[in-house]
């Protein structure tokens, strides 16, 4: 199957085959199959996130132990493996640079 170009924010939960002017942040070469793959994790991070800010709302717990906030860094870390094994040369260096998951 033939790989084209997809343009993902991941602060923004986008994932598309042209820019449309707006910021992106990462440039892969996916199939159509792989970058739905992705969407779905980006999908997963979104709900996470979600989850998590209804748990941030009580004071007097601490997140960090929390599995939902464990939850979105897996997630997140799996985002970003997936992003990298897609990647541009110049993604796979900036995610080596970000240093967030072991390449």
């Amino acid at each position: 199957m033939q790989k084209e170009t997809y343009y993902i924010s991941v602060a923004e939960g986008i994932l598309r085959k042209e820019t449309y002017g707006e910021n992106y942040e990462f440039e892969i070469q996916a199939t159509e199959q792989e970058a739905e793959a992705l969407m779905e994790q980006l999908d997963m991070l979104q709900t996470d996130d979600e989850k998590s800010h209804f748990k941030a709302m009580v004071p007097y717990k601490s997140n960090e132990t929390d599995s939902v906030n464990q939850e979105f860094k897996q997630d997140m870390k799996d985002v970003y493996r997936t992003i990298y094994e897609l990647g541009t040369p110049e993604t796979k260096q900036h995610i080596e640079r970000m240093n967030i998951v072991q390449v």
